[in-house]
């Protein structure tokens, strides 16, 4: 369940990298409303400060557990309507949280203060008039009234709230400790402010700089529009070759391919709009497997993997279903024979050889060739944007590449993000690997942006190198190609690389798509984004479009599609 919450977090708070503490208010979170509270207090408030101030207060008081309920109800009542704003679907997750919390309630009266405020509360938010007496509710009116996403007045807000509420013990060492903390909040923020009245100065190390570009521009290109970034002048980023590539392997995990042939590919491959990028083939595996990164893998992994096992048989009724589709199109012209095996109609002549070799196979079973001559490869689109399906695109990529192994179909499968500089193409099977690499899928994460035109040129060119002659190509986004590298920032080297967004994006993708059907390869765009987003989707594949409502119908859309490519072919 902490897995899942904390992706929960993740989402809302658009910070794919930052360390969660569940445990942050009291007990540990273990309701979904709550998780995306936590969340947009990550997205705007400085958390760590946030973590810091309170702690601090934990020797002042008595009073420390309900201090951290008031700081929750206070966050919240700032946060919410924001909140709603940005994701609707809250409104459930609340809505069911209320529920249950009511019901606690009207079985348990409140234990103490903090019970007793989080009660009216809520009560009040549902237009409910709390049974509370006159100290509760003046204090209640005061967290209503506030309201603010600046950490600084939300430090200095509480601060006055429990100095005004509670015995706190000045005398303390941990007194001055909740004082300097203040002080750096407010020096911090004085540095964002300097500089001109259109100009905001933000203050970046290294890990923030990740975390912006691992949010992606298609979260973050509002949130930092005419913004400069500055580094710090003690924190100097130097953003050489070498620490690029550190960054992207601890990320992503180090490359499968030698340097020489990536450089080839590089100078074939990465041109015109996409003129020095990099790129970085990776199959998930880590130098240090005991890293962050790396458990963090595990843990989407598991969770990937018991999303699967929830609903097993229906998604093994899918592999079937597409399995059978495939073998009666695809796979008309196939071939059977017989061949040696140790099991099937006994070879009589044959039975001499189990007695004097190694060689037990003296039966023949007839075996049907539904190899034929055809590859298939798979394209995940891992950026940010696809967070929210990330569970479903791997188990709906794992239902396809498993129908089409089954039938010894050559299948390969990738996802593809955009790290700064850097195309990392995930591989998750080859051609020849056996089923068991199949199960590799559940490790898909989402982060990052997308440059989907240089992904799709990319996968053309390997595919081009395979001997099959039926070549297909399936393409799972959401339709928002979007890779800004240029974030403006002062003291460290612009990377020389286009801006990959709007109009220019769609267009390179387009071209890309284009280019790959003229070669002869099939290919199929799957959608599954946003509804306004839709029209990009159909400049970009034309016909050969999916729009996927439900993911759990992909496998059957892709039987269609490939079905049809079977009817042109026969």
């Amino acid at each position: 369940m902490s897995g899942r919450l904390e992706n929960l977090v993740w989402t809302v708070s658009e910070n794919y990298e930052t360390k969660i503490n569940l445990t942050i208010f009291k007990n540990e979170i273990s309701e979904n409303y709550k998780a995306a509270i936590l969340g947009i207090c990550y997205k705007y408030y400085d958390m760590p400060y946030v973590e810091k101030f309170l702690k601090a207060h934990y020797k002042l008081s008595a009073n420390y557990k309900d201090m951290l309920t008031i700081a929750e109800l206070s966050m919240e009542n700032s946060l919410i309507d924001q909140l709603i704003k940005n994701r609707p679907g809250v409104c459930d997750f609340k809505c069911e949280f209320e529920n249950k919390l009511f019901y606690k309630y009207s079985n348990s009266a409140a234990h103490n203060l903090g019970e007793e405020l989080e009660m009216a509360y809520y009560q009040v938010k549902n237009k409910i008039i709390p049974k509370i007496n006159n100290t509760v509710k003046l204090l209640l009116d005061d967290i209503l009234n506030f309201k603010s996403k600046d950490t600084l007045e939300l430090l200095v807000f509480l601060q006055s709230i429990f100095n005004k509420y509670f015995h706190i013990y000045k005398n303390l060492p941990s007194t001055e400790k909740v004082e300097n903390i203040i002080k750096e909040v407010k020096k911090k923020k004085e540095m964002q402010e300097n500089g001109s009245a259109h100009l905001i100065v933000n203050y970046l190390d290294i890990a923030e700089l990740e975390k912006y570009t691992i949010e992606s521009a298609e979260f973050t290109s509002a949130k930092y529009e005419n913004t400069k970034l500055t580094i710090e002048k003690n924190r100097s980023l130097k953003t050489t070759d070498k620490n690029l590539t550190a960054s992207v392997e601890k990320h992503y995990g180090i490359s499968y391919m030698k340097q020489s042939e990536v450089e080839k590919l590089e100078e074939k491959i990465c041109t015109g709009v996409h003129e020095k990028v990099n790129l970085h083939f990776t199959k998930g595996e880590f130098k240090n497997p005991l890293s962050y990164n790396e458990q963090k893998a595990k843990e989407i992994y598991n969770e990937n993997l018991n999303l699967f096992k929830e609903d097993e048989l229906n998604y093994k009724r899918g592999i079937k279903n597409l399995s059978e589709i495939i073998k009666n199109s695809l796979l008309k012209n196939t071939e059977e024979y017989e061949i040696p095996s140790i099991s099937g109609n006994l070879v009589a002549g044959s039975v001499w050889k189990s007695k004097h070799t190694n060689n037990s196979k003296i039966f023949k079973r007839n075996f049907t060739d539904y190899h034929g001559d055809i590859s298939v490869d798979i394209l995940l689109d891992a950026s940010a944007s696809q967070e929210e399906r990330q569970s479903e695109i791997a188990i709906e990529a794992y239902v396809i590449t498993e129908a089409l192994t089954e039938l010894n179909i050559k299948t390969r499968v990738f996802s593809f993000n955009n790290y700064f500089n850097y195309l990392v193409i995930r591989k998750f099977r080859d051609y020849n690997d056996s089923k068991l690499k199949n199960k590799e899928i559940f490790k898909y994460r989402a982060s990052g942006s997308n440059r989907d035109g240089l992904a799709i040129k990319l996968l053309t060119d390997l595919i081009e190198k395979n001997s099959q002659d039926r070549k297909i190509l399936i393409i799972l986004s959401d339709g928002k190609p979007n890779d800004e590298t240029n974030l403006g920032l002062v003291g460290i080297r612009d990377f020389g690389i286009k801006d990959y967004v709007d109009e220019l994006a769609l267009r390179d993708t387009y071209n890309n798509v284009l280019i790959t059907k003229l070669k002869g390869i099939d290919v199929l765009g799957v959608f599954t984004g946003l509804e306004e987003d839709l029209e990009t989707e159909k400049k970009i594949y034309g016909n050969d479009f999916a729009y996927i409502t439900e993911l759990k119908r992909f496998h059957q859309i892709v039987g269609i599609f490939l079905k049809s490519i079977a009817d042109k072919l026969y």
